[in-house]
């Protein structure tokens, strides 16, 4: 009875965290489950990238943790059921599909190999997040919320954003579970450091962005800025500081 008891305990906590981290996640395209006309789809979706991260480092279990905050905003929103339960229930398939798939082909979450980060970014990232923006933009389509001419820009914005939050996100998570970011080495003996770097990446695409609205040809070039920032940090700090400083400036970027 005991041993039940810790392992529904666990099941609670885990979708718990998995849940509020997706809530989390939302907070800088300011929309848990994208949704309305393209005007109101971020650029970048971390929740997708919580939610593939979550699926790949603890499978199904946690299933119920990544469904529930999508379908929830839905139905508070007031979108009819093809689009608050359908959606999401894509979105599942899709990370959990991809978590099966990268498994088969002997996928190691902490990306120590060139064969793991191209088995990520087509398996994990491009194709499952690409089917789940075109699945939840047929979603809109089948709820009255979208019309058919406006059907394809509609499906490669949502694709765009679930991919660009993976491949953002996840990771970063990976590598933090998987003990690959030395948050010792770095916030310890050099923990100025990347603290330096961090500021530079995120004030570097603060001034792109925050400038997006300019005209001019300097603005075009202003977009590399944060290139050379995000370089020194990998060079210095690893693969680990590297996912930091993109997770960093792609946040700064959707907000």
């Amino acid at each position: 009875m005991q041993l039940h008891s810790k392992i529904a305990v666990r099941l609670l906590t885990e979708n718990a965290v998995v849940a509020l981290a997706v809530f989390v996640a939302a907070i800088f395209p300011k929309s848990i489950l994208p949704s309305g006309g393209t005007a109101e789809i971020p650029v970048l979706w971390p929740s997708a990238g919580v939610a593939l991260g979550a699926a790949l480092l603890l499978g199904w279990r946690v299933a119920p943790g990544i469904f529930l905050p999508f379908a929830l905003s839905g139905l508070v929103s007031n979108f009819p059921w093809t689009f608050w339960f359908l959606s999401p229930l894509g979105i599942c398939v899709a990370v959990f599909l991809s978590a099966r798939m990268l498994d088969v082909l002997g996928f190691d979450p902490r990306l120590s190999r060139l064969k793991d980060i191209f088995l990520f970014a087509g398996l994990g990232a491009l194709l499952p997040m690409g089917l789940a923006g075109f699945w939840t933009a047929n979603c809109l389509l089948l709820s009255g919320k979208a019309t058919a001419s406006g059907f394809g820009p509609l499906a490669l914005f949502f694709s765009t954003a679930y991919v660009g939050g993976a491949i953002a996100v996840t990771p970063a998570l990976l590598l933090c579970a998987s003990g690959r970011i030395h948050w010792k080495k770095i916030w310890r003996s050099e923990w100025w450091m990347g603290v330096v770097q961090l500021a530079a990446v995120i004030v570097s695409t603060w001034m792109v962005f925050s400038s997006s609205g300019k005209d001019g040809p300097g603005i075009s070039m202003a977009a590399y800025l944060p290139f050379p920032f995000v370089v020194w940090a990998a060079i210095s700090g690893g693969m680990g500081m590297a996912s930091l400083a993109v997770l960093a400036s792609s946040l700064v970027a959707a907000s």
